[in-house]
């Protein structure tokens, strides 16, 4: 359910995510109004969350016309450093980079400050999409709240009881869950829900050294089957993954950037 694991290494420290594919949305299969109330979700304005959207569905999407708020080769290709629009599924989670609106806070997440100047960290969309599900439906054991209260028929309330009901003990079915929203809330929402992990993590690990500046980010995208005799394969790897913390900041947009250059 993406909780740190942090840890004493020597003189150095490391902190450790893991995170279960399934509860996460397949980003080449949420429908077109679950991906907006998601994208709503990380705090953007309404115009930029219909630019995100469309443009997201345009890229997966295999043909040339784009959505009202959308953008294809057109658009792309008119960038400083000009790339066609894909036109086909989304491969990882770190192509989203590619697509028109979505910034680095965005993706990774960033730091907000809310009313009383107190600062948090917003998640972003790598920690709320997948590539690897390849189902309409999350796990309600390991889903965040963000990606929850995006369900059709679910609200910001529900996705809190969901999230508190399975901090004592994970749902075995889903009638734990139907007991949890009531049947008519359930009822609307179920057919985007299951009790069913993945066999996919995503592991991303982080090391520091004490009294240095120095830090080190990889990840990687694990499957486990221990029926091989190897028990799991790495079908995602990379070093020096961003540290997001270390480079995004909330009101960087890249895409306003470019876009008022060109004029």
């Amino acid at each position: 359910d993406q909780r740190k694991i942090a840890m004493n290494i020597g003189r150095g420290k490391a902190e450790v995510q893991i995170s279960n594919e399934r509860g996460k949305y397949d980003i080449n299969a949420i429908p077109d109004d679950m991906l907006r109330r998601l994208i709503g979700r990380l705090g953007v304005k309404e115009t930029e969350r219909d630019i995100i959207t469309d443009s997201i569905l345009d890229w997966r999407d295999d043909t040339k016309l784009h959505r009202i708020n959308g953008a294809e080769d057109d658009y792309y290709e008119s960038l400083a450093k000009p790339y066609p629009c894909k036109d086909a599924s989304f491969e990882t989670v770190e192509e989203l980079l590619l697509v028109r609106g979505v910034t680095p806070s965005i993706f990774y997440g960033c730091y907000t400050t809310g009313e009383e100047e107190e600062t948090t960290w917003r998640k972003g969309l790598v920690d709320l999409v997948t590539v690897y599900s390849r189902s309409t439906r999350v796990d309600a054991n390991t889903a965040p709240e963000e990606v929850l209260s995006s369900i059709n028929g679910l609200n910001e309330e529900d996705a809190q009881k969901i999230v508190e009901a399975r901090k004592d003990e994970p749902f075995k079915n889903l009638n734990d869950v139907r007991q949890v929203l009531g049947s008519a809330t359930y009822t609307e929402a179920s057919k985007f829900l299951t009790i069913s992990s993945s066999s996919i993590y995503a592991i991303i690990a982080t090391g520091s050294i004490e009294d240095s500046g120095v830090q080190r980010r990889v990840k990687g995208i694990i499957r486990i089957n221990l029926r091989d005799e190897d028990k799991f394969q790495v079908i995602y790897w990379a070093d020096d993954y961003p540290i997001a913390e270390n480079i995004v900041s909330l009101n960087w947009n890249i895409w306003e950037k470019q876009e008022e250059e060109s004029l």
